[in-house]
């Protein structure tokens, strides 16, 4: 892991202090923390800390994480003070199309980063994150083991079509963000397969529109993004926050309004096989 570190001076008023931001890469995954001189989001339940950048400071995401500092692969942290005792710190991620729950590789980096600037040595740290703590080992020889949340079914035998596909049916998991889990035959060769959807690959359509099923949600915001626009959905059946991006003309067409529901399906899948055995992320 290689670490490099810059210090930009923020853009509040002279008398603040500097903002201090580190950049670091695991395995060639970079995450951007901002350790010092960061927006105050205040203390409480990470999940609400989160909901406060995301509304009050959204432009700081932009800015670290968008062109020309940033780009599509960068995940950006914000190091804030732990929700819990006994635990090293908190965090809230984010990348160039919002918010995230927990990333791996971002807590690989945060340690990296923790422990370069001495702030903790070799042993187990618990990280408070917006969807519960996770715990990271940093070992003596700088590899990093992250035990992230427990991973639980949101939703079972969801139905939705994918172009090139065909209609599909799997499980919605919650593993720090959403996945979706296929059917043992999706692949072909009688193994599971789990597909990952993108913000930019979700379809967003009014309910009743048609009948390739999908996730009913609420609009929570509509926030502009040059030629696309994002939107904040919360999930109609536990408010779990998800995002999608679209293109303005659809959003034209949608004459969607904040408050009204929509449903969510992946216009494209990421398909790859599931591993059968717990897996640890574990990266030097």
């Amino acid at each position: 892991m290689g670490l490099a570190q810059g210090i930009v001076q923020s853009q509040r008023m002279h008398t603040a202090p500097p903002t201090r931001l580190i950049d670091s890469h695991t395995g060639g995954e970079p995450t951007r923390l901002v350790v010092a001189g960061g927006p105050d989001l205040g203390t409480g339940p990470m999940a609400e800390r989160r909901e406060r950048f995301r509304r009050e400071h959204d432009r700081w995401r932009r800015a670290l994480a968008n062109e020309p500092r940033g780009n599509d692969v960068i995940v950006g942290g914000i190091v804030t003070p732990p929700e819990h005792a006994g635990s090293v710190c908190g965090i809230v991620f984010f990348n160039n199309t919002g918010y995230l729950g927990m990333c791996g590789h971002g807590t690989i980096g945060l340690v990296a980063t923790l422990a370069w600037l001495k702030r903790i040595g070799p042993g187990v740290h618990a990280i408070d994150t917006p969807v519960g703590t996770v715990r990271a080992e940093l070992h003596a020889d700088g590899r990093v083991t992250v035990a992230n949340v427990p991973a639980y079914r949101h939703r079972a035998h969801v139905a939705l079509e994918v172009p090139g596909h065909g209609r599909v049916h799997g499980d919605v998991l919650q593993v720090g963000g959403h996945a979706l889990e296929l059917d043992t035959h999706t692949l072909g060769s009688g193994d599971p397969a789990v597909g990952f959807a993108r913000p930019h690959e979700l379809d967003v359509t009014r309910p009743g529109s048609d009948r390739r099923g999908g996730l009913p949600a609420r609009v929570l915001r509509v926030l502009p993004l040059g030629a696309s626009v994002r939107l904040e959905l919360a999930l109609d059946d536990d408010g779990q926050i998800i995002e999608a991006e679209i293109g303005r003309g659809r959003l034209r067409e949608l004459d969607l309004r904040e408050g009204e529901s929509v449903v969510v399906r992946p216009a494209t899948v990421r398909v790859f096989a599931a591993v059968t055995t717990p897996q640890r992320a574990d990266a030097r």
